[in-house]
């Protein structure tokens, strides 16, 4: 089997699915301390997003660039 290292436009559609609507929690609230409370939700959905990609790598990649 081969391991698949790049994002596609799939993995691109679920990590920001969503990016803009906040959840019931924020999972990391520190973010509030360095970003609006706009940019806090979206960086943290999109690396609850993330997190149910598929492989480790894809999920090192995804937040990497997030």
């Amino acid at each position: 089997m081969r391991i698949q290292r790049t994002l596609d436009e799939e993995d691109f559609a679920l990590i920001l699915d969503d990016a803009y609507i906040p959840r019931d929690k924020m999972d990391n609230s520190a973010l509030e301390n360095w970003f609006n409370e706009t940019d806090a939700w979206w960086f943290d959905t999109v690396r609850f997003n993330a997190e149910t990609l598929g492989s480790p790598y894809k999920r090192a990649l995804a937040l990497t660039v997030g």
